[in-house]
C-alpha cells in the first residue's frame, strides 16, 4: 500500500480479537495503535516519517503479540504490481474529487487484495515537517559547580546519553489509551538506566511523568514508547503508560525531556495539524 510521507494513513481492518489494544509496528518499531471494537474492527491512524523506501508493516495484539495483519508499505516509491494483501488505507485531509468504487461484498483486511480503488489518497490540510523542530541541549559541568554526581560505570551518564524523543503522537478520541503517546530513541551504543528521567508538558502546567527503574538497551536505535492512556506497564516490550483519561498534547506544546538532575536533554515542539479534527 502507499504510504506517503509526512502524511497520516488510516489503517481499517476486521479481523482483530474483540476489544483488543492493537500496536502497529513499522520496520520493527511502534508507529501506531488503537483497539478493537466488539466485532473485531479497528481503525489505527498511521503517520509515516520515513526515507523513502519499502517497510513491513505488522498489526499486533498488544499484549500477547499476536499478529493480526502484515502488509508492505511503499513510502515515496511505485508500488509493485504484485503486492500483498493489506488493510483498507487513506490518507487523512481534504478530499479530493476523486471517489473510491463501493464494494457490494465486504471483505476483510488479510483477503484485501482489490486494485487501487481501496485507497483513496487525499491532500492533508497539514503536514508535521512544516513546524516541527527538535533541539538538543547537552548537559556539562562548569568550574561553579558545587557538588559531585556520582553515575554508575555501566550506563551512559546524563551528560553523555544520546537519548533523544522521535516522535510525538496526538490522541485519537476513538482509541484514547493508545494512539497519543511519545517515542524516545537511544543512540548510544551503552545501556540506559532511566529512574528518575521525566517527560514533561512544559505547555500544560508542567505535567510530568517519572520514569520507573528501567534500563533501555543499547542502541543505536533503540526505542521505547510513553502511551498518555491507561494501561499496564510493559518493560519487556519498552512500553510504558502515562495512566491519563484526559487529552495531554496539543498543536504547538513543548514536550521535554529531562534527566534526574532536572537538565533538558531534548526538547520537541507538538507539529500544526497533530490533534485529530
Amino acid at each position: 500500500m502507499a504510504c506517503p510521507n509526512k502524511q497520516t494513513t488510516i489503517l481499517i481492518g476486521g479481523d482483530a480479537p474483540p476489544n483488543a489494544s492493537l500496536i502497529a509496528y513499522l520496520a520493527g518499531r511502534p508507529v501506531g495503535g488503537g483497539s478493537s471494537r466488539g466485532d473485531g474492527s479497528w481503525r489505527i491512524p498511521l503517520f509515516v516519517n520515513e526515507r523513502p523506501g519499502v517497510y513491513p508493516v505488522d498489526v499486533k495484539v498488544r499484549d500477547t503479540r499476536a499478529l493480526v495483519v502484515s502488509f508492505t508499505c511503499y513510502v515515496d516509491v511505485p508500488i509493485s504490481t504484485a503486492e500483498p494483501a493489506m488493510p483498507i488505507s487513506e490518507a487523512t485531509g481534504t478530499p479530493s474529487s476523486a471517489s473510491p468504487t463501493p464494494s457490494s461484498t465486504p471483505t476483510s483486511a488479510l483477503a484485501k487484495t482489490e486494485s487501487a480503488t481501496a485507497t483513496i489518497t487525499r491532500t492533508p490540510t497539514a503536514t508535521r515537517s512544516a513546524t516541527t523542530q527538535t533541539t538538543q541541549v547537552t548537559a556539562t559541568a562548569t568550574a561553579t559547580a558545587t557538588t559531585t554526581i556520582t553515575t554508575p560505570t555501566t550506563t551512559a551518564t546524563a551528560s553523555t546519553a544520546q537519548l533523544k524523543i522521535s516522535d510525538l503522537f496526538c490522541r485519537d478520541p476513538y482509541y484514547p489509551d493508545d494512539s497519543e503517546y511519545i517515542e524516545l530513541r537511544n543512540d548510544s551504543t551503552t545501556p540506559l538506566n532511566l529512574l528518575g528521567w521525566t517527560v514533561v508538558n512544559t505547555s500544560r502546567s508542567g505535567v510530568s511523568y517519572t520514569f520507573p527503574g528501567y534500563t533501555m538497551e543499547a542502541g543505536p536505535n533503540t526505542y521505547l514508547t510513553l502511551y498518555s492512556g491507561i494501561g499496564d506497564n510493559l518493560a519487556e516490550f519498552a512500553e510504558f503508560y502515562w495512566n491519563r483519561t484526559d487529552q495531554l498534547w496539543y498543536d504547538g506544546d513543548q514536550a521535554e525531556l529531562r534527566d534526574p538532575a532536572g537538565y533538558v536533554i531534548d526538547s520537541y515542539t507538538v507539529p500544526v495539524g497533530c490533534v485529530s479534527p
